[in-house]
């Protein structure tokens, strides 16, 4: 659950407790949420333009992208080896996570506001407003 009070709250879903809060170093609020496929990571967006990557037993912060442009999705793949954003603007950055390397896809689209990969990784479908990427 995201508050405008820069936290996550997590629960948990068979007793309703809440099991702990993502907080530290989050900025303004939080516009994206996303588990990892393995259930291991917690990925934010929040709109300080910033992704950051939690885990998701302890709730411990591990990782901080600085966006650099507003962000308004992510996803992962199974393996946890690519990453994909989509901005505010006209692209959608999909980064090698082994390699390091960042390919850029760019279209007639305005506002991208969700991605997701298909099971075997050779397919990314990206969505927003205006046309297809």
């Amino acid at each position: 659950v995201g508050f405008d009070a820069n936290v996550v709250q997590v629960w948990h879903w068979a007793n309703g407790q809440r099991l702990y809060m993502l907080q530290d170093g989050i900025i303004g609020a939080v516009t994206n949420i996303h588990y990892s496929p393995d259930g291991t990571q917690i990925i934010t967006v929040d709109s300080g333009d910033q992704i950051l990557i939690w885990d998701a037993n302890s709730g411990d912060l591990s990782h901080r992208i600085a966006a650099g442009n507003p962000v308004l999705s992510v996803a992962m793949s199974s393996p946890k080896r690519y990453f994909v954003k989509g901005e505010r603007g006209n692209q959608a950055l999909f980064r090698d996570e082994e390699t390091g390397k960042t390919h850029v896809f760019q279209g007639n689209i305005s506002l991208i506001t969700g991605a997701t990969f298909n099971p075997s990784e050779q397919q990314v479908a990206i969505v927003g407003r205006g046309y297809i990427i």
